[in-house]
């Protein structure tokens, strides 16, 4: 029978910490008698040995890696989120692992939870960050390896971005110099931080500019159709001078619905876009807006983590760059 116990059981069972069982085995730091000698007594009790090393999430391998999807409708078929599982894919396959996905949502994580109880993978690529982050704190509480991307502050966390807000502030500034003044912000959710920290680049833009963003003009909810004719209807009736868009698929439903109101690109109102994709690329006229290579992104995003599993070593905050592409949308 096996009679070993991890140190973390016997805090339970005794009622102390865990570091104050690892000063009673080890026999070194402050620790008073009368708790060494609870401790003793109970592994004697019990004829237990203590297992001083904690099992940790790495002692196993699968060569498996995990990217998380967004779990939301539709939403992890935006041409995004598809370029970086390939690409998380394109990385590791020739390094003889195998890739798979799962999905969650901003209020349920529980495919990643079960997941990371099965150990089905090694690793996990995170392809976005919304606001109560808690795939993220689960990952750290299980030491599962793990790479982000996109914006999350902890210095501690593998990380791979862009500048997206001096992206949206060099775009924003470049319609601002066009006198396209009065601008109309468009945006799907409030929690998704990519969104606000996009938004502080067009304040910061307004800002340099001494002019003030007409807040009554941001909108939020436009991925719902209802919401964005509204929100177009507004627009148009104040004269408004552009669209920004948050994103390349919302913008693409904003066109959508201009087209279908019959208001004309760039005639009756210009558009641009804070991230670009194949969606517009095809689109006439064509959209100015923000070329990231997503591609590259999921790549290092990869690398990084590939060189902590393999290395255990831990490369810093990689910032990618971007490309601003002004076209006939807002010409």
């Amino acid at each position: 029978m096996d009679n070993k116990v991890n140190i973390s059981q016997i805090a339970r069972e005794v009622g102390v910490s865990v570091s104050t069982v690892s000063r009673a085995l080890s026999g070194s730091g402050r620790i008073s008698d009368a708790t060494r000698q609870k401790i003793n007594e109970y592994l004697a009790t019990k004829e237990l040995i203590p297992n001083t090393r904690e099992k940790r999430y790495t002692d196993v391998t699968t060569k498996m890696i995990s990217v998380v999807l967004p779990g939301e409708e539709n939403f992890a078929y935006m041409p995004y989120f598809l370029t970086v599982f390939l690409s998380v894919y394109d990385y590791f396959s020739i390094r003889g692992y195998q890739v798979s996905l799962i999905k969650i949502t901003p209020t349920d994580i529980s495919n990643l939870i079960h997941a990371v109880e099965a150990h089905v993978m090694d690793g996990v690529v995170l392809t976005r960050t919304v606001e109560n982050v808690d795939e993220i704190l689960y990952l750290k509480e299980k030491g599962v390896p793990f790479v982000v991307i996109g914006p999350y502050e902890d210095p501690s966390v593998l990380r791979v971005d862009t500048d997206h807000e001096t992206a949206c502030c060099e775009i924003t500034n470049a319609l601002l110099h066009k006198g396209l003044n009065k601008i109309a912000v468009m945006c799907a959710q409030r929690y998704h931080r990519i969104n606000k920290i996009r938004l502080a680049g067009i304040l910061r833009a307004h800002v340099e500019n001494h002019m003030l963003l007409q807040r009554e003009f941001v909108f939020y909810d436009t991925d719902v159709i209802n919401i964005a004719e509204m929100a177009i209807e507004k627009t148009m009736a104040a004269k408004m001078d552009c669209i920004l868009c948050m994103d390349d698929n919302l913008c693409m439903g904003i066109l959508r619905l201009l087209r279908k109101m019959k208001i004309d690109v760039p005639g009756d109102i210009k558009v641009a876009s804070l991230h670009n994709s194949i969606l517009l690329d095809e689109w006439d006229p064509s959209i100015s807006c923000i070329h990231f290579n997503v591609d590259e992104l999921g790549k290092e995003a990869s690398r990084i983590l590939h060189v902590y599993l393999t290395e255990q070593r831990r490369l810093p905050l990689s910032i990618l760059g971007y490309e601003l592409q002004m076209k006939d949308s807002t010409s």
